[in-house]
C-alpha cells in the first residue's frame, strides 16, 4: 500500500532528476571543460574572425571540422606541392587557454578541404589529417566570416604578394627617414622665421626715424652756407 509519503518521495525524485537534466543540458562549455570561443586566422589573407560558443556559426564550424583524433598523421601528398590558402582555427578554453588547433588547407584549383587537428599547441605531434566531409559548406562558412580570399579559392600567385609585403618595409624606410628629417628642419626653421619677423616689426619705427633724420640733415646742409676747411 502506497502512502502519501511514498508519493511525495517519488515526486521529489522526479523533480530532482528533471533539474539535474536541465542543468546538464544548460551547462556551458566552460563549466564542462571544453572551449568557449574560437579564433579564426588566415595565414594567406591576414584576416581574422572570432566566434563565441553561443553563436550558431560556432557550432556549425565545430561540426564541419569534425571530431578529434580521426584520419592519418601523414600529410596528403597532394598538399605537399599544391598552393592554396591556409586557415588556422584555435579553440580557446575560458577565452584564454588554447584547447585545440585545426589547420584548414584549401588547395587551389580544387573544391576539397583538408583539416589537420591537434591538441599539442607547440608542435602538433599528435595531429591527424582528414578531408572535410562538407568542403563546400566549410568554404562557404569561412567566406561568410570574411577570412578567405575572393572566390572559391585563392589565385595561385597569392603567396608572392605576401612575400612582397614582408619585404616592402626595407626600401620604404629611406623615404620615410628623409621625410622625417625634412619635416624636422622645417619645424626648427619656423621659430627663427617668426623671431626675425617680430624683430623686423619692432625695429622698423627706429629705422624709419633714423632715415628721416638723415634726410633732414642733408636738406639743411644743402640750404645753408657751406663750410670749407682751409689749410693754415
Amino acid at each position: 500500500m502506497h502512502t502519501w509519503k511514498d508519493g511525495t518521495r517519488h515526486h521529489l525524485t522526479a523533480i530532482l532528476i528533471a533539474t539535474l537534466a536541465l542543468l546538464t543540458w544548460a551547462t556551458p562549455p566552460a563549466t564542462a571543460g571544453g572551449p568557449t570561443s574560437v579564433l579564426i586566422v588566415s595565414a594567406t589573407t591576414g584576416k581574422t574572425a572570432s566566434l563565441y560558443y553561443a553563436d550558431k556559426r560556432y557550432t556549425e564550424l565545430e561540426r564541419l571540422l569534425g571530431p578529434m583524433h580521426q584520419g592519418t598523421r601523414t600529410e596528403p601528398p597532394r598538399l605537399a606541392t599544391a598552393s592554396g590558402q591556409q586557415i588556422n582555427v584555435t579553440w580557446m578554453t575560458h577565452d584564454v587557454t588554447p584547447w585545440r588547433v585545426d589547420q584548414i588547407a584549401l588547395p587551389d584549383g580544387s573544391q576539397d578541404a583538408w583539416i589537420h587537428t591537434s591538441t599539442r599547441i607547440t608542435d602538433g605531434g599528435d595531429g591527424a589529417w582528414h578531408p572535410a566531409k562538407q568542403p563546400a559548406r566549410l568554404r562557404a562558412l569561412l567566406a561568410q566570416l570574411g577570412v578567405t580570399a575572393t572566390g572559391a579559392s585563392a589565385p595561385a600567385a597569392q603567396p608572392a604578394p605576401r612575400e612582397d609585403l614582408h619585404m616592402a618595409p626595407a626600401p620604404a624606410a629611406a623615404p620615410t627617414t628623409d621625410d622625417g628629417s625634412d619635416g624636422a628642419l622645417w619645424w626648427w626653421a619656423v621659430p627663427g622665421l617668426a623671431a626675425g619677423a617680430v624683430l623686423a616689426l619692432v625695429l622698423r619705427p627706429y629705422a624709419l626715424r633714423g632715415a628721416a633724420a638723415v634726410r633732414d640733415r642733408r636738406n639743411r646742409g644743402d640750404d645753408g652756407p657751406r663750410r670749407q676747411l682751409l689749410d693754415v
